[in-house]
């Protein structure tokens, strides 16, 4: 639905049909069936989720984890996507190396571009790729960099990446929302009803 691959009429007549008939089938295979998808399209977007799940898995900083040893015939066999585990930890760490990068411009998700005031020294030309036309066209000055990714149907890092590039080129400014710009300390004031309010609760 994000990518635009179904409408929300035929997701939601695949929800209903499991509903209604009990069907144990997963919402991919019912919209299979139907001819809503090819096979290769559905086989391309639940590899799609299972990268993003991991890559923003192997982002976390900190976290409580429990291992578990086991063989691997008690591994569920339906999976239907394979993908090199190797290449997977390879691409994620690449990504965490680049985030590093990025992190200096681009601090999180949150921060909302805005296109830059134009001087008489900025060049009048923008020399920019088709994907960065696309994120330009889509920055409205409200909306933070999770919800154009979103709107794009893009991943979270691809949209920080490119706005990283264009923020370096001077055509978008970030606004960080929450009265606090970059770098500014929350004034104490600030945070002291709600640090009674926890010590109360606890």
């Amino acid at each position: 639905l994000k990518s635009g691959k179904v409408t929300e009429a035929e997701l939601e007549r695949a929800r209903s049909q499991q509903r209604q008939r009990n069907d144990p089938r997963r919402l991919g295979e019912i919209l299979l069936e139907s001819g809503a998808i090819t096979p290769r399209e559905l086989e391309r977007q639940v590899r799609m989720q299972i990268e993003a799940v991991v890559f923003e898995l192997m982002s976390w900083r900190e976290g409580f984890f429990s291992f578990e040893e086991g063989s691997v015939a008690e591994m569920p066999a339906e999976a239907t996507v394979r993908i090199s585990t190797e290449s997977l930890l390879m691409e994620g760490a690449r990504r965490i190396d680049e985030w590093s990068r990025i992190a200096d411009k681009v601090p999180h998700l949150g921060v909302i571009p805005v296109l830059a005031p134009v001087d008489d020294d900025h060049p009048s030309l923008l020399d920019l790729l088709p994907n960065e036309w696309e994120v330009l066209t889509a920055i409205d000055g409200g909306r933070d960099l999770r919800a154009i990714s979103n709107a794009l149907a893009r991943s979270d890092f691809d949209i920080a990446k490119i706005v990283y590039g264009l923020v370096s080129t001077g055509v978008v400014e970030l606004r960080f929302p929450d009265r606090v710009s970059k770098g500014a300390a929350l004034p104490s004031d600030d945070a002291r009803p709600f640090v009674e309010k926890a010590q109360q609760a606890l």
